[in-house]
């Protein structure tokens, strides 16, 4: 009976006392299995048809306007739906990158601008 009294004191003294180790930085603040991208292709299928889910604050701004636009009664559709929804850094197109280096640099001519 001392042993196993022994043994359950001292397992309690060390789960007091184990701090929880955190691999690669801090937990996240909200819950992380909600993808703000909207998820598989049949959900984003149901979302460009007008069945909205959740509103998430922190999705990305193509993804909340589509939000605003179908809390308002006006449609998305599928062609729109499918280029709004792709994350910036994700895409592949090379015309999207142009355009954004086009802009900073026409924006750097600006006085007054901070870059």
């Amino acid at each position: 009976m001392r042993k196993l009294l022994a043994t359950v004191s001292a397992l309690a003294v060390l789960g007091a006392s184990a701090t929880p180790v955190i691999a690669c930085g801090p937990p996240p603040l909200g819950p992380s299995y909600i993808d703000v991208f909207g998820g598989q292709t049949a959900d984003l299928d149901a979302f460009y048809a007008g069945r909205i889910g959740l509103v998430m604050a922190q999705s990305p701004r193509a993804r909340l306007f589509m939000d605003w636009r179908l809390l308002h009664g006006q449609p998305v559709g599928a062609a729109a739906g499918a280029g709004l929804s792709i994350p910036c850094c994700d895409n592949t197109d090379p015309q999207i990158w142009d355009a954004t280096d086009a802009w900073l640099k026409a924006r750097a001519h600006v006085a007054g601008v901070a870059s």
